[in-house]
């Protein structure tokens, strides 16, 4: 979608100004979590490589099988908690994002009445619900939408 898209589903230029903040936010956000994720692989596949080079040398054993076994499944508990919080961070930041743009009208729109931080608060809820509603559908098999 580009300026000018928005700028007619808007209907004004401040408008506008909000939902293309709104839109960076979310994609600054986005990458954010993105990298996380890729993160947590590397720092997964690096502990892993430090697992299996730390096995005594020679022909691999029952034991060695079954201390790395042990590794791995440690690896995978770790990496699994990992990504849960990343996406957990990212659901978060892309439900504020979401709303960001509409709480921003609407505290502009009821300036004087409502306080800035009121206004905030009521949002903070949306994005709270919303955030819990999507780690609801999350199994132990990955997040499921």
């Amino acid at each position: 979608m580009t300026r000018s898209d928005i700028l007619k589903l808007a209907g004004s230029n401040e408008y506008a100004k909000y939902l293309l903040q709104a839109r960076r936010e979310f994609e600054r956000g986005s990458a954010a979590t993105i990298e996380q994720i890729r993160e947590v692989y590397r720092s997964a596949a690096e502990g892993i490589r430090k697992d299996i080079s730390g096995l005594t040398p020679g022909s691999l054993r029952h034991a060695h099988l079954t201390a790395l076994q042990k590794n791995l499944d440690d690896r995978a508990t770790q990496m699994s908690k990992e990504i849960l919080e990343a996406a957990h961070r990212g659901i978060w930041m892309a439900s504020g994002a979401g709303s960001k743009a509409v709480a921003d009208i609407t505290a502009n729109m009821v300036k004087g009445a409502i306080p800035d931080a009121a206004v905030k608060r009521l949002f903070a809820g949306v994005n709270e619900r919303a955030t819990l509603a999507m780690l609801a559908r999350t199994r132990s098999d990955g997040l499921k939408i």
